[in-house]
């Protein structure tokens, strides 16, 4: 009880809602003290029992405002004599519990989570499970050298994504590693390159097994995406060109562009080039056993603007898909343009399926025209090493007519079965449009 007041030998105690005298000598005094609250760092705590009381106060009979289960972590916030207050903020709970039944030791098997790094798969074929067990249901199968995030462990397994797949789920541990397949591409800062070689093949892909997408000449100025092994990939967005070079044949050195090797390049600078694919649309020209000649005519006449835009030519071609175009029309698009040059290309037939080569006509416009078919002649029979059938006065409507310098090209015949079968690869048709380049920058040098 409480004691209201003393007086000498008397105390005033209550009882009930009223007060009464007692004898003092007959009452002891006791001290009662408040257990103090100490707060700690913030730590984490699990659940050790089956199911533990979270009470409202720090006691016994406080009342269970929640049970929570074994192995559920908690934060706590502060201590208490044997209480430990707690929270769970995802279940926004917070309380009293027993100390006793806390520990910072986590359960075997509660997921560990490490700073996110990067893993790659090491077998064919992973099977990403919808949780850590052999046994879970696989979700989805992703192959040797996969890129994975690696997002927490528990025991065995590793919680992994792949955000490009949007896939999140589990996998073995074993089957992933921190060391990147040969090969994986590396990311470096982009920076510029310069080719150093007088036509690099730029591929499909990091290998010199890989097909050729396009040329590019020596001083062209490239940007690198990413390295793999000795292979760099790079894009020229001018070109709308991307794929993978030899990395040895770049350099960081911008001098390459000013060398004298480049003077090519500068020879072609600001000269004004309008290609022109033979036939079109409801004009297919002449065919082989498979192929169509505007076909051909248009592909080789793509790759040729390809080239001279990377040695900084202004490129106009007459056509870019499969339409029809009048010859009048073709030519008034050299003239519209002030073309330096106009090059028309063609395929050729014949119905002697035995004949084959290349031939180059003019038309005798300009004293040079002459001088312009043999350079390109000469040089389309370099790099393609098929028969010359040399340079002749043609007459063609497109050259006849067109008061600016103009050839028509015959790369090779579609009626004899075997050459139609190698003018019609990317291979042959990266060559032709090499030949009539390095034929323009002779013509252009003299």
């Amino acid at each position: 009880m409480t004691i209201e007041t003393v007086q000498g030998n008397w105390s005033k105690v209550p009882y009930g809602k009223k007060y009464g005298w007692v004898s003092s000598s007959y009452l002891t005094k006791v001290t009662t003290s408040t257990p103090t609250i100490t707060s700690v760092t913030q730590k984490t705590g699990y659940v050790t029992v089956d199911q533990l009381n979270v009470r409202q106060s720090a006691s016994s009979i406080a009342k269970s405002i929640a049970k929570v289960n074994k192995g559920t972590s908690v934060t706590i916030l502060s201590n208490s004599g044997s209480w430990s207050k707690i929270t769970i903020p995802s279940l926004k709970l917070t309380g009293w519990v027993a100390s006793s039944y806390i520990t910072d030791k986590a359960p075997i098997g509660t997921p560990t989570i490490p700073p996110q790094k990067t893993g790659y798969v090491t077998v064919d074929q992973l099977n990403v499970r919808q949780s850590a067990s052999s046994i879970a249901k696989s979700i989805a199968k992703v192959n040797k050298g996969t890129s994975v995030t690696i997002l927490s462990n528990s025991g065995s397994w590793s919680k992994i994504t792949i955000p490009s797949l949007k896939l999140t789920g589990w996998v073995a541990s074993s089957y992933i590693t921190d060391k990147a397949p040969i090969g994986t591409p590396t990311i470096p800062p982009q920076k510029t390159g310069y080719v150093t070689v007088d036509q690099l093949n730029v591929r499909q892909s990091a290998s010199s097994l890989a097909k050729s997408i396009a040329k590019v000449n020596k001083g062209t100025s490239v940007t690198i995406l990413s390295k793999s092994g000795s292979w760099s990939k790079i894009t020229i967005p001018s070109l709308k060109l991307t794929g993978w070079v030899a990395s040895s044949y770049i350099t960081d050195k911008a001098s390459i562009v000013t060398s004298p090797d480049s003077e090519f390049k500068k020879t072609l600078t600001g000269k004004t080039i309008v290609i022109d694919a033979g036939h079109g649309g409801k004009d297919p020209g002449t065919s082989g056993k498979i192929y169509l000649e505007k076909t051909l005519n248009l592909e080789t006449a793509k790759e040729l603007a390809l080239i001279l835009r990377s040695a900084g030519a202004k490129v106009v071609m007459t056509r870019e898909t499969d339409v029809y175009l009048i010859l009048a029309k073709r030519v008034q698009v050299s003239h519209e343009n002030n073309a330096d040059v106009f090059i028309s290309v063609h395929y050729n037939a014949t119905s002697n399926t035995s004949i084959n080569g290349v031939d180059t006509f003019y038309w005798t416009t300009h004293a040079n025209e002459k001088k312009l078919a043999e350079n390109i002649q000469q040089e389309v029979i370099k790099e393609t090493g098929l028969k010359n059938r040399g340079v002749l006065t043609g007459n063609f409507q497109v050259i006849r007519d067109n008061k600016n310098a103009a050839v028509l090209v015959e790369l090779g015949f579609l009626s004899n079965e075997q050459e139609e079968r190698k003018v019609a690869s990317k291979d042959y048709q990266i060559k032709a449009a090499t030949g009539i380049y390095n034929g323009l920058i002779r013509y252009f040098a003299k």
